[in-house]
């Protein structure tokens, strides 16, 4: 049987799990974020295309 104390416990251990998911699911989404940014814009750099003539 759980007592009010256990119960606050409880509650305060999930807040803080919560607020941790969330920052870390944050944090990944700037990453995809700046991820798709820089791959759209770059596309062809760095891939051995030149717009330069043959050799």
């Amino acid at each position: 049987m759980k007592t009010s104390g256990n119960t606050n416990n409880d509650t305060t251990e999930t807040n803080a799990i919560n607020q941790q998911q969330q920052n870390t699911f944050d944090s990944l989404d700037k990453e995809y974020q700046t991820a798709r940014i820089t791959t759209h814009l770059r596309r062809g750099v760095g891939l051995g295309f030149l717009s330069q003539g043959p050799f």
